[in-house]
């Protein structure tokens, strides 16, 4: 971003701030770039085991909504720490809500202001994702599959 760039961007109330994100996975690494260079905002995590809500690999089902599931990552920052500002996203992969054979991916973003009462978020539903599966029942099979899959560029579960 190029000073004429920043220049555009009016100041945050947010400027100087610190947002707290409860994440197992490390979700600052993606999210802070965007809220610094727009908000101004550093960001912090806070471990949390946000796999008690729900695994990609279906080993610990969902119970909530990704809504529901984000806001409740918030209300544990919002608990567990003295921030004032905390970031709860999730992210889903399932079957598309209008077109029911394309798979999709489902991101939420849910921010919580406690000084000022605000809570927001923001969805995602996109089909442009890099998510397939396979039933291997050999050494060779599941070989064949990653190397399509272009590991170990991308990470396999399994």
């Amino acid at each position: 971003m190029d000073a004429f760039e920043l220049a555009a961007i009016p100041k945050s109330v947010y400027q100087g701030e610190c947002f707290v994100i409860a994440t197992k996975h490390h979700k600052s690494i993606a999210l802070a770039p965007a809220f610094s260079s727009r908000l101004g905002v550093g960001m912090m995590e806070y471990y949390a085991d946000t796999d008690k809500l729900g695994t990609f690999s279906g080993t610990t089902q969902r119970k909530l909504s990704p809504i529901e599931a984000a806001k409740q990552k918030c209300l544990w920052v919002l608990e567990r720490t003295n921030a004032d500002f905390a970031i709860g996203s999730e992210g889903s992969f399932h079957p598309h809500p209008d077109m029911p054979f394309i798979n999709a991916n489902h991101e939420v973003l849910y921010f919580m202001d406690r000084r000022n009462n605000i809570e927001i978020y923001e969805t995602s539903i996109s089909t442009k994702i890099h998510y397939f599966s396979e039933i291997v029942s050999s050494q060779e099979e599941l070989l064949n599959f990653a190397t399509q899959d272009r590991y170990p560029s991308r990470g396999i579960l399994l």
